[in-house]
């Protein structure tokens, strides 16, 4: 499944509003494209919660919508190469839109990769050992 097609399935799944369909499916297979090209692939549920939450941050920011703030601490709870790496996928959409995305959208975001990422390094264990 292309990353287009993955969008368009969650898009069906959350019942988008055809007014997001274009933005989303501009920018999200973008993300999953670069997540992929530095070692960061989902699982299927996984998979669906990333571009849940990337379909409603595009939605936001189609909006002027702000996510509620998270606790100072998440951000400092996170590794900094999740961290690094959302940044960099994120940085496409900060452009197009104008915007620098606060740390609580960074945090979501990171939250998604760090978790793919340690599921990764699960199963490689797994298969070493």
């Amino acid at each position: 499944m292309t990353e287009l097609e993955r969008v368009r399935d969650v898009e069906a799944r959350l019942e988008l509003a055809e007014e997001f369909h274009e933005a989303a499916e501009r920018h999200i297979p973008a993300l999953l494209q670069g997540l992929e090209e530095r070692g960061v692939a989902f699982d299927e549920n996984g998979s669906i919660g990333f571009i849940s939450h990337a379909i409603a941050l595009v939605k936001r920011l189609e909006t002027g919508e702000k996510v509620k703030p998270l606790d100072d601490d998440v951000l400092s709870q996170l590794e900094e190469e999740a961290i690094d790496i959302s940044r960099q996928v994120l940085r496409p959409i900060e452009e197009a839109y104008g915007v620098a995305l606060d740390d609580s959208e960074l945090a979501l975001v990171t939250i998604h990769v760090q978790t793919a990422m340690a599921k990764a390094e699960k199963a490689r264990r797994k298969q070493q050992g």
